[in-house]
């Protein structure tokens, strides 16, 4: 396996779970194809996807995944590629990966890449408005 692993070894260390799910399961060449492995998936091989799903949502290295797919485009390195089709594979089969989504999850994710911190920063400058103040809330006000 090592010698197919290629840009996957790059994933942190405490994601390399992913690396034969991906190397085994990660697969689409056409639509059809896919269809056609999807339909010859043992009660084994869903259970290790099962479980490789859980494993990553309960994992707090989300952002590592985007990262990661970042520097190693899945059209220039087939091994993203195929971690790339895993998570489509495990999507396919209605198993949760991702975690759960609330308020203070979804303000980390918009924190991470600055778009909501910027936006209200962006806002308060162009506008020369302090937040807070009724000269800010007026922008809102219904049309009378």
């Amino acid at each position: 396996m090592a010698s197919r692993v290629g840009v996957l070894v790059h994933l942190p260390q405490e994601l390399h779970f992913l690396i034969e799910p991906a190397l085994k399961y990660g697969f689409h060449r056409s639509d059809s194809e896919r269809e056609k492995r999807k339909r010859r998936l043992t009660e084994e091989d869903l259970d290790v996807l099962a479980a490789t799903a859980e494993r990553y949502r309960l994992s707090d290295l989300h952002d590592e995944i985007g990262d990661f797919f970042d520097k190693f485009s899945i059209s220039e390195y087939s091994e993203a590629a195929k971690l790339y089709w895993l998570f489509g594979l495990m999507d396919e089969l209605g198993l949760q990966f991702s975690p759960e989504i609330n308020v203070d999850t979804w303000i980390n994710m918009l924190q991470r890449y600055g778009s909501f911190r910027l936006a209200g920063e962006w806002r308060n400058d162009t506008c020369g408005v302090r937040r807070g103040s009724d000269e800010s809330r007026s922008h809102f006000a219904p049309i009378a």
